[in-house]
């Protein structure tokens, strides 16, 4: 029996520098800036899979057990990293200067996007 993979495409995310590097078929393609969790709802460090992707979706702290603390309506180019709702996904709303500078995020990795995501790109992808 004979199949073929796609591409071998991996990102790997360090919270410490905020930055995102991609790589595909082993060669860098893209650094990028990134948020991620802060002190206190910092990002689980591991190796994840992404199991959805959303154009755009609806994140809701209710639904992750951090109260009514966001609401967010219409997040785009989400990507499911954990069951437990860790995501990689665009972020418009806390401001170009925030990513790779600060992580301020409730555990999710936040990549710059504007609303609505612009295209249907995928961040990094």
């Amino acid at each position: 029996m004979r199949f073929t993979v796609g591409r071998d495409q991996v990102s790997t995310v360090d919270a410490k520098t905020k930055k995102m590097t991609v790589e595909r078929d082993g060669k860098v393609i893209k650094t990028l800036p990134i948020t991620a969790g802060a002190p206190g709802t910092e990002t689980y460090n591991g190796t994840m899979v992404v199991s959805e992707k959303h154009t755009v979706t609806r994140m809701n702290s209710d639904m992750v057990g951090f109260g009514g603390e966001y609401d967010i309506k219409d997040v785009p180019h989400a990507m499911r990293l954990s069951t437990s709702g860790t995501f990689i996904h665009g972020n418009y709303w806390s401001g170009r200067p925030t990513f790779g500078s600060v992580n301020a995020s409730h555990g999710c990795i936040g990549l710059f996007d504007q609303r609505g995501g612009g295209d249907s790109s995928t961040p990094g992808a």
